[in-house]
């Protein structure tokens, strides 16, 4: 009967032993976080039902930026701020075939060898595409606009030491 509750028509319930999504110990143990996972899927718990009332004071005093964020974040779950919010965004943000919605320009900066340029603008292709910005711009720039910053931990892979810098 346990078998059968497990698997029921061919679709078991859980999470399989060998699901290679999941983090192993050693990838923890070789790549060490001071910062917890991040968790944000921008999904919202809404409550629904009687009557709601809300009074904001802008001018009040904030004992410290966590109490200020989770103000904005607040803020911005009403559907009038978040249509404002989205406006702002989809006119801040295009992304397009022809062109690239964020590039870096150094063409201005003369202080620097061609070769240094090169290498910084090979290395910010690389930071875009570990953020997958093409895909998620959208949402970086919403919860850099909602927060007022974002904060990003380079976690360096110590097994692969040997590789040549530069």
């Amino acid at each position: 009967m346990a078998n059968f509750i497990d698997n029921l028509f061919g679709f078991a319930f859980g999470k399989r032993q060998d699901d290679p999504i999941q983090p192993t110990v050693t990838d923890q143990k070789t790549n060490p976080s001071f910062v917890p996972p991040d968790d944000y899927d921008g999904s919202i718990v809404v409550d629904a039902g009687g009557f709601l009332s809300t009074v904001y004071d802008f001018g009040s005093n904030y004992k410290n930026e966590n109490m200020l964020v989770q103000q904005y974040r607040s803020m911005s779950l009403y559907p009038e701020v978040d249509m404002a919010i989205e406006d702002i965004i989809n006119d801040s943000m295009v992304f397009d075939d022809e062109k690239k919605c964020v590039e870096l320009n150094l063409d201005n900066i003369t202080e620097i060898s061609d070769n240094i340029k090169y290498k910084v603008l090979n290395e910010y292709k690389n930071v875009l595409r570990l953020l997958d910005f093409s895909n998620k711009g959208f949402e970086i720039f919403r919860r850099w606009y909602i927060d007022g910053k974002v904060y990003y931990h380079c976690v360096i892979d110590v097994t692969k030491n040997n590789e040549k810098i530069g």
